[in-house]
């Protein structure tokens, strides 16, 4: 049971099926935060980079969606599979395994979806889905794939991974990401189209000068051969325009 009456700074570790409609249900777990009140609050579901839950840049985020009076859920993709990280694929050219087809973080978006919807101090229409690099990528699938209890009513994604053609969104979607990006190169999301207008339509915003990272608070470092380096211009930049597009969707 989830302790609903909880200090906006606490986090409650969680667990819940994942929304599969085959085989046996693998029993996921993240950490939870509310903000202060009653509610009901609008909520956002994160998803970590290829570094797992201990992406420093989620929990900063995790803590100032908070503070905007949303319920945050960080979603563990890995430690439920066995898994700490998966970042070498960067380098090696393939996933340790299989659970990372892009279908299995998809159904970790919505099963987190699912969850925050149980809760009774949840705006179940205002449930919004954040994801940062490997988890950014699964943003963008699942904007495109089928939604089993409804679509997102926004979604974000920062210096994601654009291998998917962004037609027929099912929700708003706003993307940053840095011009120096080499891991998530932001030249293939430049090159997005929507060949078939749908209901919904994304921003891309591309940060002259950024690297990956670029809203991780003091990052400055080479990991796999790319750079990751905080850039408080467009950290600042990203953050107002988060809020602001969180705010028109989910409030």
């Amino acid at each position: 049971m989830v302790a609903l009456a909880m200090s906006a700074r606490a986090a409650d570790k969680v667990s819940f099926p994942s929304a599969t409609d085959w085989g046996e249900p693998t029993k996921l777990t993240g950490l939870l935060n509310m903000p202060s009140g009653e509610g009901p609050f609008p909520a956002v579901v994160l998803l970590h980079q290829c570094n797992g839950m201990a992406d420093p840049v989620v929990a900063q985020w995790a803590k100032r969606l908070v503070g905007w009076g949303y319920v945050v859920l960080r979603v563990d993709s890995f430690a439920p599979r066995g898994l700490k990280d998966v970042c070498a694929y960067e380098t090696k050219g393939s996933y340790e395994g299989d659970v990372f087809e892009s279908d299995t973080r998809v159904e970790d978006a919505n099963s987190g979806k699912q969850f925050l919807a149980s809760l009774p101090n949840v705006a179940k229409d205002k449930i919004g889905l954040i994801g940062w690099s490997h988890g950014g990528a699964a943003v963008l699938f699942t904007l495109v794939s089928e939604a089993p209890k409804g679509p997102f009513a926004a979604a974000v994604a920062l210096y994601p991974g654009c291998g998917v053609l962004m037609a027929e969104l099912n929700a708003p979607l706003l993307i940053m990401i840095g011009e120096k990006d080499s891991w998530s190169v932001a030249a293939v999301c430049q090159q997005l189209e929507q060949p078939t207008l749908g209901a919904h339509r994304f921003e891309r915003i591309v940060y002259p000068g950024a690297h990956h990272g670029f809203d991780e608070e003091g990052a400055d470092r080479k990991a796999h051969g790319h750079t990751v380096r905080y850039d408080s211009e467009a950290a600042k930049d990203a953050v107002n325009r988060v809020k602001a597009f969180l705010a028109k969707h989910l409030k």
